[in-house]
């Protein structure tokens, strides 16, 4: 029976000094609101430091920005079509850069066609 009630109080002793703790930490265990970043799922929302708010669409895997009329997120940037070619910036008031072809993500749309050249010969229909 002491053998017990020795083993008892050096385990009690180890785990008193230790630190092991069975109680539950808040700071470890604060509950985050929608998914983490590597499970993006579909409408999840959240506000951009920019004051913007940005909706996750799962068929493109980019963020939409509520509120802004074809304009995007994905990694660091934001994305819009200007003139007829794709832009990026850091702030959503921008400025806005031309955004080279090997950073674009691969869920925007594509480019609208250009529009058609006109000139005075084809107001009157001649081709020549």
């Amino acid at each position: 029976m002491k053998k017990i009630i020795f083993v008892f109080i050096v385990v009690g002793l180890v785990f008193s000094f230790s630190g092991t703790s069975f109680a539950r930490s808040d700071k470890k265990h604060k509950k985050k609101h929608g998914p983490p970043p590597h499970a993006l799922a579909h409408g999840y929302r959240h506000k951009h430091f920019d004051g913007v708010d940005l909706e996750f669409n799962a068929d493109r895997s980019i963020y939409i920005v509520i509120g802004y009329n074809d304009h995007y997120f994905h990694g660091n940037n934001f994305f819009r079509i200007i003139e007829g070619a794709w832009k990026k910036s850091n702030h959503i008031s921008g400025p806005w850069l031309e955004a080279p072809s090997d950073i674009l993500p691969p869920g925007l749309p594509p480019l609208p066609p250009p529009p058609p050249k006109s000139s005075l010969w084809n107001f009157f229909g001649n081709k020549d």
